[in-house]
Order: C-alpha cells, then structure tokens, then sequence
C-alpha cells in the first residue's frame, strides 16, 4: 500500500489580469484553480477601489443581470479602476455590487468614466 500523499499550493487565477498565482492553501490531492485575485489587485480591492472590466456582450455567454462569472466573459481589453465612493457618486450601482473586486460593463461603460476623469482631471479619493 502506498502511503505517499499528494500534496500542492492552490493556483488561481487572477479575475483582472487572468494571471495564475499560488493561494495560501495547502491541499492534499491535485491543484485547484479557480478564481480570485492577485496580491496587486487584492491591494487596490482592500484599499477601496472597484475594477471595471469591458465586455462585449455579444460575445459574452451566460449573462445574468445578478451575476456573470469571469470565465463567461468576452473581454476586450479595457480595465479601468474608480474609487468606491466615488463611483457611488456618479453612477447607479446595486449596494451588494459595489462591495464586489470587479464588475463586468461594456466599453460605454468604460468610456464614461474616463470622459468623467478627463473632465476633472483626477479621480477624488
């Protein structure tokens, strides 16, 4: 009988920048991926900030006002971050979502709030 386990850090996968990164956890049995974030956007995260991320929805597959996963996104590549409060401020978004790492928008989306950034010069902290 063998008595060898194995033994792995958990990988997951960045939901910004779809980078894979080792977790904290230690499983017994293959590695694990799912989701999460990455120590640089965990920071941004816990510092208050939301990351946008534009989607095409066409493209997309699954998509549910309530929740859309990462891996049923087509992303086109535009990723922007705005300060919690301030996003609070100019734009209508659900409680609970605002709360959330990352929310999925479409590139008028993306396109408004940079047009705001222009506008003012620089986002309010």
């Amino acid at each position: 009988m063998n008595d060898k386990q194995l033994v792995s850090l958990e990988k997951k996968v960045c939901m910004v920048c779809i980078k894979k990164y080792n977790s904290e956890e230690v499983l017994e049995g293959q590695t694990a991926t799912s989701w999460g974030l990455c120590p640089e956007h965990e920071k941004l995260h816990k510092n208050g900030y939301i990351c946008i991320i534009a989607i095409d929805l066409n493209k997309s597959k699954n998509i549910i006002d309530e929740m859309t996963y990462p891996n049923d996104v087509y992303r086109t590549g535009r990723i922007v971050y705005v300060h919690r409060p301030f996003l609070k401020k100019v734009m209508d978004i659900p409680s609970k979502s605002i709360e959330l790492p990352v929310i999925f928008g479409v590139d008028e989306l993306v396109d408004q709030l940079e047009d705001l950034y222009d506008s003012i010069g620089n986002i309010p902290q």
